[in-house]
């Protein structure tokens, strides 16, 4: 959330990957608004795409940035999340 929010460059995942140490990387995000609604593939694979969603089609989908915003400063006042 932190890179799509532009308050970290997109290196910053790779030194936080390297790093090993979780305590140094972003709060993990709210699970709130989060399910999976579709899944596609690339050409390469050869898997055609369904002509119309139906059941069991699935696309994971997020809260808009100011909800997740909000979220984060909630957890953040109530002292879910630890200040680096």
């Amino acid at each position: 959330l932190e890179i799509g929010l532009g308050n970290q460059p997109v290196s910053w995942m790779r030194e936080i990957f390297e790093g090993r140490d979780r305590r140094l990387a972003a709060p993990t995000a709210p699970p709130d608004g989060l399910y999976l609604v579709d899944v596609s593939y690339p050409d390469l694979y050869g898997i055609p795409p369904r002509a119309s969603p139906g059941p069991g089609d699935f696309r994971i989908t997020s809260p808009q940035p100011d909800v997740i915003k909000k979220k984060l400063e909630e957890q953040k006042s109530c002292g879910t999340i630890l200040k680096r």
